[in-house]
């Protein structure tokens, strides 16, 4: 295939790739980006967006589960389980993390994970866990909570949680 139409194929791939990011994002679902690209096969730092449903008027207070993460699988590690809890007053909003991770077998693992609070696609907080440890075919935990102005965070917003998984053998 000429030069001209490989670079043609490989910018018409990249804009589907990022169209269909686009329409995931949209129609609030988990999105894993690695790069430019949204890729089956992990590697770290796997970067996994969602919409933050603890932030909702219902959920407020309560401890609300990020669904659907355990299914990506970051250099043999996976987030079995995710809560987020969101509490607000006039002056700061608060959110506290509780994770599982999973190791598969292998090698023992540690795991940073970052958080990001993004409001209009903007990051207004940012928390991490520096490091979950687990050995290989079992279970980490890891906590951590963040605490900002509420002025950063209208009330009608809709808020999403980026979070970084990265990594390294244990």
């Amino acid at each position: 295939m000429p030069k001209y139409l490989c670079s043609r194929f490989h910018a018409t791939i990249g804009a589907i790739q990022m169209f269909a990011f686009a329409c995931a994002v949209g129609y609030a679902q988990t999105v894993v980006i690695q790069g430019a690209t949204v890729q089956p096969d992990l590697t770290s730092p796997m970067v996994l967006e969602t919409p933050l449903k603890a932030s909702t008027p219902e959920q407020l207070g309560k401890w609300t589960p990020v669904e659907d993460l355990e299914r990506y699988v970051c250099d043999r590690v996976s987030i079995r389980r995710l809560s987020v809890r969101t509490l607000r007053n006039k002056k700061y909003v608060h959110l506290y993390f509780e994770v599982v991770t999973f190791t598969r077998g292998g090698s023992d693992k540690r795991v940073r994970l970052d958080f990001d609070l993004l409001i209009s696609d903007q990051v207004v907080a940012h928390e991490f866990i520096p490091s979950i440890d687990a050995e290989e075919n079992s279970k980490g935990y890891g906590y951590t909570s963040l605490k900002m102005p509420a002025d950063r965070w209208p009330e009608d917003a809709l808020a999403r949680l980026r979070i970084t998984v990265r990594v390294t053998d244990g």
